[in-house]
């Protein structure tokens, strides 16, 4: 559930391709370059923890919504 192993779909800006990375990696480099043309993509580092953490959050209710449905 979006762990730091997982990857992440970046959309290049400029040819539209997407490139995978690891979420442990795009939080500590705040930077990718894409895979097909070479562009380098940067990115508030801060920004995308916290988006992280807040998807982190929505799954983890939906789960415990799902849970107390069932019951």
């Amino acid at each position: 559930m979006l762990e730091d192993r997982d990857l992440c779909p970046i959309t290049c800006p400029r040819c539209r391709e997407q490139t995978y990375k690891e979420i442990g990696r795009l939080k500590s480099e705040g930077r990718v370059v894409c895979s097909e043309c070479g562009m380098r993509i940067r990115f508030n580092r801060d920004e995308f923890v916290r988006a992280i953490d807040k998807a982190k959050e929505i799954i983890a209710d939906g789960a415990r919504s799902v849970r107390s449905s069932e019951d």
